[in-house]
């Protein structure tokens, strides 16, 4: 089915700041894609092509992005048949000709790159989560844990907080999970309002109280014991973000030797399912060291930034025993296959992400159902563009029903 006209144009994420939204339109259908953006960003993620003039949008303006797509990137893929993902995704790579997108921009590619993945899997007649699991050679698509940011700090609140994402992880999956995810949220809510502590919301949807990295554990852990003894915690440090001339400021000053050793009386405390980029990007020496001693996954992110070349590295290494998954932080969707399947291949658990600045574009949901993925990071069950997640994970669950 061929594609019969692409237009993008800017809309706002959930922070207010432009993305790129594309509505393409085959012969029988219209579908639409808009993307996400970090705050916090690896050094080796895609560029997102910004305006850069600080009289519109602060210089966060994409119209560059957007005129990209309509005059560049449409006019090669349209005739195209949509269900060609990764020679229309290829095609995108050849007209950027840059290694992390720089000249077209990855906020640009990306969006037309989920869009015809959306209209392929109309043109075949098949949830998009099926069709995803056909191109990515997935046998049993399945519904994946949940990473419930309920606690938010580093660059998502402004508080004391410097860990980035305190998490809870059910075991039980689909509805039954979100059911404790909520129970978990409110009870911290709830506690929160005890200790007088403020229940404002950060960018991801989970509270952001001024305490300690300590307490915020202590409070999540009280919580989650309360409703099942099964729900695990998790921790996104986001450690490149704080880190700064050879040392770590968590919020004090602190070697890479003694971050490690809290993160060892965490685990033993907490039994910690995963952490999530531990230490910083270039501080290879002491992501080696900890998979040697940390019982527990160690999860790349900023480490690995969806790119397999930076996947490939790690396992050579010896660096993570785990991946988290941004499409945007690549920018194809043959790019994001490709990066899962590596991880696949070397028995690691992929985790779909959501960023920070997110739209009511549920497509992360399809993905990771279709990749069988280990879990998704969809935020607090709170705010628009995280609930949107949620609905489609219940929607697919009732689908494979």
């Amino acid at each position: 089915m061929k594609i019969k006209s692409i237009k993008a144009y800017e809309v706002l994420d959930s922070r207010g700041n432009p993305t790129v939204k594309v509505v393409l339109k085959t012969e029988k259908h219209i579908v639409a894609a808009s993307v996400p953006s970090g705050k916090s960003k690896g050094a080796y993620e895609a560029v997102e092509l910004r305006d850069g003039n600080k009289k519109r949008f602060s210089g966060l303006g994409v119209r560059k992005a957007v005129k990209n797509v309509n005059e560049i990137i449409a006019k090669k893929i349209i005739g195209t048949d949509c269900r060609k993902q990764q020679k229309i995704d290829n095609l995108m790579l050849m007209l950027d000709g840059t290694q992390r997108k720089s000249r077209l921009g990855a906020n640009a590619i990306l969006a037309v790159s989920i869009a015809v993945c959306k209209a392929g899997a109309k043109a075949e007649e098949r949830p998009l989560f099926e069709y995803i699991a056909e191109l990515s050679s997935c046998k049993k698509p399945a519904i994946p844990r949940i990473y419930a940011n309920l606690i938010n700090g580093g660059m998502h609140a402004e508080t004391k907080l410097s860990f980035q994402e305190f998490l809870a992880v059910p075991k039980a999956k689909g509805m039954k999970g979100i059911e404790q995810i909520h129970s978990v949220y409110y009870d911290i809510k709830s506690t929160l309002k005890k200790q007088r502590l403020s229940t404002s919301v950060g960018d991801e949807g989970g509270f952001t109280p001024n305490i300690c990295n300590d307490e915020a554990l202590r409070i999540l852990h009280l919580s989650a014991k309360k409703i099942d003894k099964k729900i695990q915690l998790a921790l996104d440090v986001a450690a490149s973000s704080r880190f700064k001339s050879g040392y770590y400021f968590i919020p004090e000053k602190t070697s890479s030797a003694n971050l490690l050793e809290q993160y060892k009386n965490y685990i033993k405390k907490y039994k910690l399912l995963s952490i999530e980029d531990p230490f910083a990007e270039q501080d290879l020496g002491a992501w080696q060291k900890a998979i040697k001693v940390l019982n527990c996954m160690l999860v790349g992110d900023d480490l690995t930034a969806t790119n397999p070349k930076r996947i490939e590295l790690a396992k050579k290494l010896n660096l993570c025993n785990a991946l988290l998954i941004k499409p945007n932080q690549i920018g194809t969707i043959t790019e994001t296959i490709l990066a899962a399947n590596l991880a696949k291949k070397f028995k690691w658990p992929i985790i779909i992400s959501h960023r920070s600045g997110d739209t009511c574009d549920s497509f992360i949901a399809d993905l990771a159902v279709g990749l069988s993925a280990f879990g998704i990071k969809i935020g607090a069950p709170c705010r628009g563009e995280r609930t949107a997640k949620y609905n489609r994970l219940i929607e697919i669950e009732q689908e494979l029903r």
